[in-house]
């Protein structure tokens, strides 16, 4: 086994032990038999994904995001219905966008998901990442609950994806169709 995947390893196995990361109760696989973290077999870049429809509304300052190459924030139709957004962090290799991507994707995924941008490691596109779940109050008391955008993460190949959903299971369906139509595009 080699150094880099060695340390993928070992950060990984660190991630599930503190709580947090790569967790099987968190949809390590769907039940349609996606692999939350797949080696691709290429590396990917933003073109491939314009060569599937995705719409990029932003390009991120990956600076403070370590060893990230790129991410862009964007919307895509799967199967052509209702557009769905995503965040899309890309390294130089499956063996960085583990090591270390995992991390910062799981801080700001799911149920438990760090929402303050001032407690976020990596701050770029924060507001990008919650969503308003509703209106409390009336008058000049109102103020919007929030909640994560991106349900859950998935890892194909070098490519770190935050998936739009309300559960974790549901955001894994929407990783899926991105990662199938990425294959697809791919000839595979």
């Amino acid at each position: 086994m080699g150094s880099g995947l060695i340390v993928a390893a070992f950060v990984l196995a660190s991630a599930v032990s503190c709580g947090r990361g790569v967790e099987p109760g968190r949809g390590e696989k769907a039940a349609s038999g996606f692999q939350k973290v797949a080696p691709a077999g290429r590396t990917y870049a933003a073109e491939d994904l314009s060569a599937i429809g995705f719409k990029e509304s932003k390009r991120y300052d990956v600076t403070g995001l370590a060893a990230a190459v790129d991410a862009r924030w964007g919307f895509w139709r799967p199967s052509g219905g209702q557009s769905v957004e995503y965040e899309v962090r890309f390294y130089a290799s499956h063996e960085d966008a583990v090591a270390y991507g995992a991390a910062p994707a799981a801080e700001v995924t799911g149920p438990d998901a760090v929402l303050g941008e001032e407690e976020m490691t990596w701050k770029e596109g924060a507001k990008d990442r919650r969503t308003i779940i509703g209106i409390t109050g009336s008058g000049l008391g109102e103020y919007a609950t929030t909640s994560a955008r991106y349900g859950d993460f998935a890892i194909y190949g070098n490519v770190v994806m935050l998936c739009e959903g309300r559960s974790p299971e549901h955001s894994l369906e929407r990783c899926a169709a991105l990662v199938s139509a990425l294959e697809a595009a791919a000839g595979r």
